[in-house]
């Protein structure tokens, strides 16, 4: 290219330019800046030593560009290293996405696995040509931990069930499918629901799937825009 430019012009100036001599290529532009017939300076202008020195390394500084020696550089190498540095922050930056994308996917897992499930539950109406209607096959669907299991059949169930006034409730220990995910289950309980009834205590907190429940219900209400957690 250096050549080429030679062809199509007299005069090029590249005075006040900061040289680093022991960048890589600098050889091939001595050779040219001695063997060309180009003039280094503007029109009717000397040239002189010091209009081309050396600013890089420190111990060639304003050495004459034109006759000093230049330092050996292995330009393969830099380059080799220079790709080995970029492969390297890449990868750094991939590993910092991912634990990024982890670490929300950690703190947001209920809205995450709500949105999973909620989506391949319409693909599936969808898919099945259903136009979902509001009818409710369940007054209420019960969200509550095995350890209240006791309580909540022997007094809750009878009181809302065979009390008047009675209350059609969904139990998943009664009324789930067998065979069905658990979290279709969920989904598919909450849609047949008027209301959703948390029985809250100390190992519901704890519970992932208690708490699952109670997110997956919030954002299906939040949805259909009902009012429907007691």
């Amino acid at each position: 290219m250096l050549t080429e430019f030679g062809q199509v012009s007299k005069y090029l100036d590249l005075r006040k330019n900061p040289f680093n001599c022991s960048a890589c290529g600098m050889e091939d532009f001595q050779a040219f800046f001695r063997d060309s017939n180009l003039t280094f300076t503007l029109p009717n202008e000397q040239i002189d030593n010091l209009s081309y020195t050396c600013v890089e390394p420190v111990f060639l500084r304003k050495k004459p560009f034109e006759s000093v020696e230049l330092p050996v550089v292995n330009c393969d190498v830099e380059e080799a290293a220079l790709i080995g540095l970029l492969a390297i922050a890449s990868i750094c930056f991939a590993i910092l996405f991912v634990m990024l994308v982890l670490l929300v996917c950690f703190f947001f897992r209920w809205y995450v696995r709500y949105w999973v499930f909620y989506v391949q539950a319409k693909m599936k109406e969808k898919k099945n040509n259903r136009i979902y209607e509001p009818r409710y096959s369940y007054d209420a669907f019960l969200s509550y931990n095995s350890a209240n299991t006791p309580w909540v059949v022997t007094y809750l169930i009878p009181a809302l069930e065979v009390q008047e006034p009675k209350f059609k409730l969904c139990v998943h220990e009664r009324d789930f499918q067998v065979g069905s995910l658990i979290t279709e289950n969920i989904l598919e309980a909450i849609d047949a629901s008027r209301k959703v009834i948390l029985i809250l205590s100390e190992s519901f907190i704890k519970s992932e799937w208690c708490m699952f429940e109670l997110h997956m219900a919030q954002h299906k209400l939040f949805d259909d825009t009902r009012d429907g957690l007691i």
